[in-house]
C-alpha cells in the first residue's frame, strides 16, 4: 500500500484516501487497516503492508485519539477485532 508522508507505528490504525493512500484513522467509521511495522513515509519509501483484517490485543493498538469504542464497532465489520 502507498502511505501518506509521516512516521507510522506498528498497530496504528489507517483510513485509505479517495487518492488510494493510507494515512493515520482520523475518523472511526473510515478504519480501513492496522500498520504492522513501524514505518516512515517520505519521498523514498512510499510503500507498506497493513492487516486488512486479524485479531489484534488493544493495549498495541493506537486509536489515534478516537473514541475506543465507536472504532471497534467499526473495526469488526472488516474482520479487524479489537479485544
Amino acid at each position: 500500500m502507498e502511505f501518506e508522508a509521516g512516521e507510522y507505528k506498528i498497530g496504528d490504525l489507517v483510513e485509505l484516501t479517495t487518492a488510494g493512500k493510507v494515512k493515520k484513522l482520523t475518523t472511526a467509521a473510515e478504519i480501513y487497516g492496522v500498520v504492522t511495522d513501524d514505518f516512515t513515509a517520505d519521498s523514498n519509501d512510499k510503500k507498506n503492508t497493513i492487516y486488512l483484517t486479524g485479531s489484534f490485543n488493544e493495549k498495541y493498538v493506537d486509536f489515534n485519539g478516537k473514541d475506543k469504542a465507536e472504532v471497534k464497532r467499526a473495526a469488526r465489520k472488516l474482520l479487524i477485532m479489537i479485544g
